[in-house]
């Protein structure tokens, strides 16, 4: 793939790869703190709050029972007025609590509405005992307070307790889930991260040894080349910018060793005297100057020669 592809796309393609390994690991991690955060928000707002409600349900239906008694005490009129105001306001705090405790823990298995049934009892038979004592009838309030109140608020409290039952389990299975999560999908963003860790050194590794060994190939005839040797070649074929660069790289060495055998040869002849010997190959570049330099030495040592062969001659 290396040689087939430019530079500029394999590298592109290595970071692009490597980011998106970077991307999975953390989708992988967003996507596991979602579901953990998911199920907390579960744990917190609807089975936490729904036990809380019920709790507090409780403690309120208590309070009101307990005024409703002092209220059949009370030796005064203001006395009864101000405990049924706190027992009305107990009994509104407790409904509110019995919404909170329907919305939060739902209706899938009836006790949010058998508690509600049975509160509601006990709201209209406290409610008959409060018009007992307000008429002054008070020991027909207390036998209803005893007879019908209590057996009710006992009630309550068994469905209370059944409640809670039920609340605690909820609870325990939430949390007994969200800890298989949270091992879930932390063995998983292990998993990944190994998985991106290798992708990544795996990609690191090919391209850099890629790239130096092309390199090394180069630094090898460029060493031959200042010791010398000018037949030096690399051995490399791509279609990328690496393998332009050899290709230009060999054309480069060709061509410098063509000119040094053409002067070679050239020097040659005429050292053997042939001054009638010229060369057709092509110098370009800085290198026309070597060819127009070799010419005119030759026309020099021509007219140097036809100058010694006519004096000669008058010799």
């Amino acid at each position: 793939m290396f040689e087939k592809v430019k530079l500029k796309t394999y590298l592109l393609a290595v970071f692009s790869a490597i980011i998106v390994l970077g991307g999975i690991l953390t989708a992988v991690s967003v996507f596991g703190m979602g579901e953990i955060e998911s199920n907390t928000n579960k744990l917190l707002d609807n089975i936490i709050a729904a036990d809380t409600a019920i709790k507090d349900c409780r403690i309120h239906v208590n309070v009101a029972a307990r005024d409703l008694r002092e209220m059949m005490l009370a030796e005064d009129r203001a006395s009864e007025e101000n405990l049924k105001s706190e027992s009305n306001a107990s009994r509104a705090a407790a409904r509110e609590k019995i919404t909170r405790f329907k919305s939060t823990h739902g209706e899938r298995d009836g006790l949010a509405a058998e508690y509600e049934a049975a509160f509601n009892q006990w709201v209209d038979i406290a409610n008959r005992a409060v018009s007992e004592i307000e008429k002054g009838n008070k020991e027909q309030a207390k036998q209803i307070i005893l007879n019908e109140c209590s057996p009710v608020l006992s009630s309550l409290s068994s469905i209370a307790q059944r409640v809670d039952a039920a609340t605690n389990l909820a609870r325990s299975e939430s949390e007994k889930a969200s800890l298989q999560e949270i091992t879930i999908f932390r063995w998983l963003c292990i998993f990944t991260f190994l998985i991106v860790l290798v992708g990544s050194l795996f990609l690191a590794v090919v391209t850099t040894r890629k790239i130096t060994g092309i390199v090394n190939k180069v630094e090898e005839a460029v060493i031959g080349l200042s010791k010398g040797d000018l037949k030096s070649t690399i051995d490399y074929q791509a279609d990328n910018e690496f393998g332009s660069l050899v290709e230009r790289m060999n054309f480069s060495f060709k061509e410098l060793l063509k000119y040094v055998e053409t002067i070679d040869y050239v020097m040659g002849e005429y050292a053997k005297g042939n001054f009638a010997c010229v060369t057709d190959v092509e110098f370009l570049g800085n290198f026309k100057n070597i060819k127009i330099s070799v010419r005119d030495f030759r026309s020099k040592i021509c007219d140097v020669i036809s100058e010694l062969h006519a004096a000669s001659e008058q010799v």
